[in-house]
């Protein structure tokens, strides 16, 4: 499946409030570049969560220029892991904050917590089994 496909699958299943279960974060993190993963996949699930204040932070406030940045930084980061469903929803977030665009971010926010809830706990065990 190309990639316009797939994020139209995901921009699909977002609208009608389901998670993209389908996508497995496993297979996902073992087809990523492993060492990359390595590297920063601790780091990440230590800064994940300020991360994900500062989503929520800048949507509370309506700060378009926290929400861009945070947004952006978050995409570039789960880009790493192959974690397409995530990477989409914060390039939605990205894409809300850098227009200045509130409007339905909290949905939005809602599902990329609960995706990025699976990919964390994909990339837990994936690290684990590194060891």
């Amino acid at each position: 499946m190309n990639e316009k496909s797939q994020e139209m699958k995901f921009a699909a299943s977002l609208q009608q409030g389901q998670h993209v279960q389908e996508f497995d974060y496993d297979k996902a993190l073992l087809s990523a570049d492993v060492e990359i993963v390595r590297i920063i996949g601790d780091s990440f699930l230590e800064a994940c969560p300020q991360y994900q204040d500062e989503i929520v932070e800048a949507i509370q406030r309506q700060d378009s220029e926290l929400l861009y940045r945070s947004a952006h930084t978050l995409k570039g980061l789960v880009g790493n892991f192959g974690a397409d469903p995530v990477e989409f929803l914060a390039r939605d977030l990205e894409l809300s904050g850098k227009n200045n665009r509130f409007e339905g971010v909290t949905d939005t926010l809602q599902h990329l917590l609960s995706e990025l809830a699976l990919m964390n706990l994909a990339l837990r065990k994936f690290l684990a089994s590194q060891e």
